[in-house]
């Protein structure tokens, strides 16, 4: 699979176009950090990728798959003057997210994938968060101790049409209103300034892939 399209597609987005996206290292202090240090790196390093896993959940998938096209039928023959119609790409996006000690076996084996009822109080209220970032994911990424190895997800989200909010708000539960509307809302929220996209609903994400990477001077 390395030298498939579909691998190299997620490895640019993981490491970026150029391959030398750098992450923070997570454990301070010890002989790790004592090597990166002296080795110019300020703390960060460049990760090296173990595994890129396509997950196969056809109960998922099949959930998320009936509310993307829910979407395109709410926001792609939009009749509202004020909310231009979508386009289909614009209603996607492949986003990271970490599962910090949740196992992401526990996850992309479940009936739900990424599920709001375990998820934590955030800058947006009480949601499931996605980075553009793979270096903001790697701060939430789940850590297997015993072999140095980091985990986290590559999924496709549906974003559909999204609100911006240029501050926090930590009251959320839900997309606000669409202006002008009582009844109708936007389909998830975006914090312009941490740059994640935050849903409401599980329905909306598919954890397509996991990436399995570590620091080399872990090994």
């Amino acid at each position: 699979m390395t030298d498939s399209v579909e691998y190299q597609f997620v490895k640019s987005k993981f490491l970026g176009d150029k391959g030398d996206k750098t992450f923070r290292n997570k454990r301070q202090g010890g002989v790790v950090q004592f090597l990166l240090q002296n080795a110019g790196g300020a703390g960060n390093f460049v990760p090296e990728i173990v595994e890129i896993a396509k997950i196969y959940n056809p109960i998922v998938y099949s959930k998320f798959e009936g509310e993307c096209q829910r979407m395109i039928e709410k926001n792609m023959s939009s009749t509202d003057p004020a909310f231009r119609p979508l386009k289909s790409n614009e209603m996607f996006r492949f986003l990271f997210h970490g599962t910090q000690q949740t196992d992401p076996q526990l996850i992309y084996n479940s009936e739900d994938g990424l599920d709001l009822r375990f998820a934590r109080d955030g800058l947006m209220g009480r949601g499931i968060y996605f980075a553009e970032d793979s270096a903001y994911s790697h701060d939430y990424s789940h850590y297997i101790q015993d072999l140095n190895l980091h985990q986290m997800f590559f999924a496709v989200v549906n974003i559909g049409r999204y609100k911006p909010y240029p501050q926090p708000d930590q009251t959320l539960k839900m997309p606000p209103l669409l202006e002008g509307s009582k009844t109708r809302r936007y389909d998830s929220c975006y914090n312009k300034g941490a740059k994640h996209f935050i849903i409401y609903d599980n329905s909306k994400q598919y954890p397509g892939y996991l990436i399995t990477y570590r620091n080399a001077l872990e090994k």
